[in-house]
This record gives C-alpha cells, sequence and structure tokens, in this order.
C-alpha cells in the first residue's frame, strides 16, 4: 500500500463522500469536509465539527476525540490490535475495522467505495457457540478479505450481527448490521444479564427523557450512565429526537467497579449520599421547578419498588433461574427506601 494511502482515509455516508480524515508525523488525525458533500446539501456529523469549508486540523484535538469516540476501548481494543498486528493507533484501528461504525458512517481507505453488495455469513448453532467462547474474537479467523469491518466503542466484549428471524448472519466487509451480541468479562460473569434486566426496568417505567434517565440511574444503580450512551436521532426537516436509551446496567451490583456516577446531580456523584437539596440544586441547572422534579423522582421511586419483582419472575421464566439478580434488587430497593425515608 502506498504511503498516501496510509496517511488519509476517506469518510462515507451510504454512497457519498463526506469528507477526509489525514495522519500527522504525530500520530494525530485531522479532517475536512468534502466541497461535493458541503455543495450537495450534506449534515455535520458532529456539532463539534460543524459543516464548513475549513480544515480541522490535527492539533486542534476536535478531528481526533470524535472519531476517537467510535472505536473499542480498554482490553477489547488491546485484543484486535493483537490479533491484527496493529499499531495502538487511532488512525490505524479506523483503517483497519472503521468500514461500519456504529451510525450511519463508514471510514474506509482512499482505495476503496463503500460496496453496493451487502453480503453476510449464515452462523451456525456451532458457529454461534464458537463466538461466545471466544467473547466475540473473530477477526484471525477469517481471511483478510473475508473480514467484517466492524467498530464498536466501549470496553465490553461485543459483536455485530445481522438477524433475521431466529437466524444469525456476521457481515463481510462493510455490510451493516442490525444487533449486537454481548459476552461476559474475563473478571465479570453477569454483565450481560445485568444489562438486560436493568433494560427491562427502564423499559417497564418509561424513561424516555433525559431527566428521568438520570433518575432512573441512581435509583437503579447505572453508574456508568456516560455521554456515550446517550445518541439523537435526526429526522427529515431538521428535527431530532432521543434515540432509545441503551448500556443500561447496574453497575453497583458488580465489585470492583466504581459507583460513582458518570453525571453528578447537582455537584454530588455518590448516589448513597445524594439528598434533596441534590436534586434541587439539578432542577435549578436544568430551568425546571424543583417540585416538578420531586414529583418524577418519587413517582419513579414508588414504579421501581413496584415492578422489580414482579420484572425478576418475567426474566426468569424467559432465561431461567439467575439468583445474582438478587444483587440488583438490593441496589434499587435500598435507593429506593433512602428516598422514601427522607
Amino acid at each position: 500500500m502506498s504511503a498516501p494511502d496510509m496517511l488519509n482515509l476517506n469518510v462515507w455516508h451510504e454512497q457519498r463522500q463526506v469528507g477526509r480524515l489525514w495522519r500527522h508525523t504525530t500520530q494525530a488525525i485531522g479532517f475536512r469536509y468534502d466541497p461535493e458533500w458541503i455543495a450537495d446539501g450534506g449534515f455535520a456529523i458532529s456539532r463539534s465539527l460543524p459543516l464548513a469549508v475549513r480544515e480541522f486540523a490535527p492539533e486542534e484535538g476536535i478531528a481526533q476525540r470524535w472519531f476517537a469516540n467510535l472505536l473499542p476501548e480498554g482490553t477489547v481494543r488491546e485484543h484486535i490490535v493483537r490479533e491484527l498486528e496493529l499499531p495502538n493507533t487511532d488512525f490505524d484501528l479506523l483503517h483497519a475495522i472503521g468500514g461500519e461504525c456504529a451510525g450511519a458512517l463508514s471510514v474506509l481507505p482512499i482505495d476503496r467505495q463503500p460496496s453496493g453488495l451487502r453480503q453476510y455469513r449464515p452462523l451456525t448453532e456451532t458457529d454461534v457457540a464458537n463466538l461466545v467462547a471466544r467473547r466475540g474474537a473473530i477477526y484471525a479467523a477469517w481471511p483478510a478479505d473475508k473480514r467484517p469491518r466492524l467498530s464498536l466503542a466501549g470496553a465490553q466484549d461485543k459483536r455485530p450481527v445481522l438477524m433475521r428471524g431466529d437466524q444469525y448472519f456476521l457481515s463481510q466487509g462493510e455490510a451493516p448490521s442490525s444487533h449486537i451480541l454481548k459476552f461476559d468479562l474475563i473478571d465479570y460473569r453477569h454483565p450481560p444479564a445485568y444489562e438486560t434486566f436493568t433494560t427491562q426496568l427502564a423499559a417497564a417505567i418509561d424513561t424516555q427523557h433525559l431527566l428521568r434517565w438520570q433518575i432512573f440511574n441512581v435509583l437503579a444503580g447505572n453508574s456508568d450512565s456516560h455521554a456515550k450512551n446517550l445518541s439523537l436521532l435526526h429526522w427529515p426537516g431538521d428535527t431530532c429526537r432521543l434515540a432509545p436509551f441503551y448500556d443500561l446496567v447496574c453497575t453497583r451490583a458488580i465489585e470492583r467497579i466504581d459507583y460513582h456516577l458518570a453525571f453528578d446531580v447537582g455537584g454530588e456523584r455518590n448516589p448513597s449520599v445524594i439528598t434533596p437539596a441534590h436534586w434541587e440544586s439539578l432542577a435549578r441547572q436544568c430551568d425546571v421547578r424543583p417540585q416538578f422534579l420531586d414529583k418524577l423522582v418519587r413517582e419513579t421511586a414508588d414504579a421501581l419498588r413496584k415492578i422489580i419483582g414482579p420484572e425478576r419472575e418475567e426474566f426468569e421464566a424467559r432465561y431461567g433461574a439467575y439468583p445474582a439478580l438478587q444483587r440488583i434488587e438490593k441496589v434499587v430497593n435500598v435507593q429506593c427506601r433512602r428516598l422514601a425515608k427522607r
């Protein structure tokens, strides 16, 4: 591969080129929009990267931070780097696996365009069992020209797949996926089940606005509720709405994970010491009446206490007995009782 190919990547939306990334000698990444994308009514890919005829230079760090957020983190990233024998840089990872990032964009070498063909490999039950055993790792097992180019942010082992009925398929090339399979971590056995159950609780009480999302996270013990776990859906007419919430996990039920909240409540990040004064401070920061927020908090706590038992019964009727869910019940009940005593 020529030197220019290793220093530049194109960013695509479907069959249209959005812009170009380039690598500085310091390994920092720059970005510019393609002139035709701007002229033909393209959209800004981020509020931090507004649609403009300018360069977002590597030394600014803006493009680096945004595109790095598309990539895996922690041990998951280290495994991919070792498997593919790559330098551990954001640019090299985007070059290798950026073909189907979370969202609508593809990052491809400059000598490639998005394929109009969507090719998939069906997975047998044995394939799925092997995928679970390898915690989703597949790169070394596939020929280079058949490997999926899939990048999912986060520190948990996961694998995007396409589902059609009860059949799983793995993408080839940059073919899009529809679902994510998540796997137990080496040091933590229960996160996939905890996420399934915590998401089930959230769906049962309707958390579909930001304030109720934050209340739910405090009461349900989800301290990993950071900004990457919020997305916007853009609709025609330049309108947008919150995407359904995801990555909801009762992290306080998992030992050795930091219990401090990603977003504070009135300046306090320890959920065990949050008081009415902290909620009142959050209300004023959000420009809503404290009485309104207080009512939301109490309604959410009451709903959680009522549903957690029946929801666990429904979970176990579907997936089998899971005693470790007692930890989530304890976290939720303690938090809700604290609220009731105030």
